[in-house]
């Protein structure tokens, strides 16, 4: 327990500087930015700047231990394997930006600079994302949701967090309209992981026609009804294990990975149809003061979270599903940024009242993460076995 409160702590204090930096340079007016869409421009001083911020998340995946994750035991097999090896599994993968990057770590000799290496393309292309984002939405919340959601997966998950976190940078280019930029990205996360080439919707999502767009948003409360429906009458191993397999207090406590895989689906299921049910209510408190360019961007926002949504509940039918779901669910990380007031209002208006949004998202995300990982035993959990392993 010791372990979630300091990495908390840890992801506060991450959350704040990225924060601080950002709200400094857009009162200074330093910050350079595409006044129509209000994107933030990028110059050397930000890249120093969050590379500095980033560089302690970094090392600590850097200098992870070599039983962190099933992953990562896979990965360091690979290294010993040769670079014969990585460049087949490169052919027959099609994700060639990573296993070349890899052969590259493997002539020198060195698999903790490719972890290096790895860590930075993750963690860093975040940061930059948020700071690109950082006048439109609640840089603070978005740093801190990120942390929380994808920072441990970083441990384990390697060309897909790179991958994810390209596709998060790509979102600043939707908002400014430049589609082969999008593009690119999309092209360059598919070399690192190629379940990147679904994201190609996203793009689309958001330049539809008016109608479309808010047909879409029409149906997102039955949909999330629908999603929560399937808990209980689709899958009927999903009720038998809710009948007998409950009582456990840890992983290990379950026989099978088949009950832990049930276990993980349920969870993130019930979990993310209370964060949209939160966020619903959230929006509809506060609806009179979003002006029409805010309610483009909720329908945009809200179409990714239901495609994630989705991609959770249909798990249940085609199991490698969700792989394409985490891409979207940055769209939920948006959203709630996106309902909590900017940090410019925040200043204008002067009243911690503008604060309670954030406390309610907030609060609920880290009682996700302490309840997740409070659950799992040291083989599952990244984040605890890099603390076992110090």
């Amino acid at each position: 327990m010791l372990n979630l409160i300091l990495f908390t702590v840890f992801f506060f204090g991450i959350s704040l500087l990225i924060q601080n930096y950002s709200l400094r340079r857009i009162n200074q007016k330093s910050i350079k930015y595409n006044s129509s869409c209000n994107i933030a421009n990028l110059d050397l001083e930000c890249l120093i700047v969050l590379f500095l911020i980033a560089l302690l998340p970094i090392l600590l995946i850097t200098y992870r231990s070599e039983i962190t994750g099933a992953d990562t035991c896979n990965y360091i097999k690979h290294f010993e394997l040769g670079e014969e090896y990585m460049l087949r599994e490169a052919e027959s993968s099609h994700e060639y930006f990573f296993w070349w990057i890899f052969t590259f770590f493997v002539r020198i000799g060195s698999i903790r600079f490719a972890f290096f290496t790895f860590a930075t393309l993750t963690i860093y292309i975040a940061f930059i994302s948020v700071y690109k984002l950082s006048i439109k939405f609640d840089s603070f919340l978005m740093a801190m949701l990120y942390m929380l959601l994808f920072f441990q997966e970083a441990f384990n998950i390697i060309r897909q967090m790179i991958s994810i976190s390209i596709i998060f940078l790509s979102i600043s280019y939707i908002y400014e309209r430049k589609i082969k930029a999008y593009l690119m990205c999309i092209l360059i996360a598919a070399l690192f992981h190629t379940s990147a080439v679904f994201c190609v919707p996203m793009y689309f999502l958001y330049t539809m026609n008016e109608k479309t767009r808010c047909n879409f948003y029409k149906y997102k409360n039955y949909i999330i009804l629908i999603s929560g429906t399937i808990l209980f009458f689709y899958f009927p191993k999903i009720r038998a294990f809710i009948e007998e397999e409950m009582n456990f207090t840890r992983f290990s406590d379950l026989e099978s990975s088949e009950a832990i895989s049930n276990f993980l689906w349920l969870k993130s299921m019930v979990i993310n149809i209370v964060i949209y049910v939160i966020l619903i209510f959230l929006q509809k408190k506060s609806n009179k003061r979003w002006a029409k360019t805010d309610k483009k961007d909720f329908m945009f926002l809200w179409g990714l979270s239901i495609i994630f949504l989705i991609s959770l509940a249909l798990r249940a039918y085609i199991n490698w599903i969700f792989r394409i779901g985490y891409y979207y669910e940055i769209g939920t990380i948006i959203l709630a940024a996106k309902l909590c007031p900017n940090e410019n209002r925040i200043i204008r208006e002067g009243t911690l009242k503008l604060y309670r949004n954030h406390i309610v998202v907030l609060g609920y995300y880290v009682a996700y993460f302490f309840f997740l990982n409070y659950h799992n035993n040291f083989d599952s959990s990244a984040l605890v076995n890099f603390y076992l392993a110090l």
